[in-house]
């Protein structure tokens, strides 16, 4: 305060002679009052925790009753708007954790050669999961594997159905 008092003084003792005296004090004093305004903003914002602002207004407390209902809806929205994206996020994770778990089996049975186990599990992940895969990148890669494992099997059955012709063909020759 004794600041501003100050900074107000000098500005009266700089400028009487000026003919825009008035201009100046105003100009000067806006600028005292902003930086005072400015200086006391720390203070006020710890001060303003402390008071107890339902005496301020005598009718802060018609609006306190019709706002606490509204505040109460509010809050009860966004928890549960909050539930049901989490519910959502845990749905889709354990749908991707379920569909990798089957990726991870069907792939250990194409490594084995156990063909047959590997392309039931590679039709029920078409059948259930690739309409409601939980990700974009998740279906595209569906889309891209399912082919590719049914080419990789049908190949495999082929080559084997041939080995084993070839075979009975051989033994046949040697019996008779």
């Amino acid at each position: 305060m004794e600041a501003f008092i100050e900074a107000k003084l000098h500005c009266i003792e700089k400028y009487k002679a000026s003919a825009n005296f008035k201009e100046e004090l105003v100009n000067a004093s806006t600028a005292a009052f902003i930086q005072a305004f400015n200086s006391c903003k720390p203070r006020l914002r710890r001060m303003v925790p402390k008071l107890d602002l339902r005496h301020l207004c005598p009718g802060n407390s018609d609006e306190e009753s019709t706002a606490n209902p509204l505040l109460s809806s509010i809050n009860a929205y966004l928890e549960a708007h909050a539930v049901a994206g989490n519910l959502s996020t845990a749905l889709t994770t354990h749908l991707c954790v379920h569909l990798l778990d089957l990726l991870a089996r069907a792939n250990t049975h194409l490594t084995t050669d156990d063909l047959y186990l590997a392309l039931r599990i590679v039709d029920a992940i078409e059948r259930d999961f690739l309409d409601a895969s939980p990700h974009p990148t998740i279906h595209r890669m569906l889309l891209q594997l399912i082919p590719t494992v049914h080419a990789h099997a049908g190949c495999k059955i082929s080559k084997e159905f041939f080995d084993w012709m070839v075979q009975i063909h051989i033994a046949n020759h040697h019996l008779g």
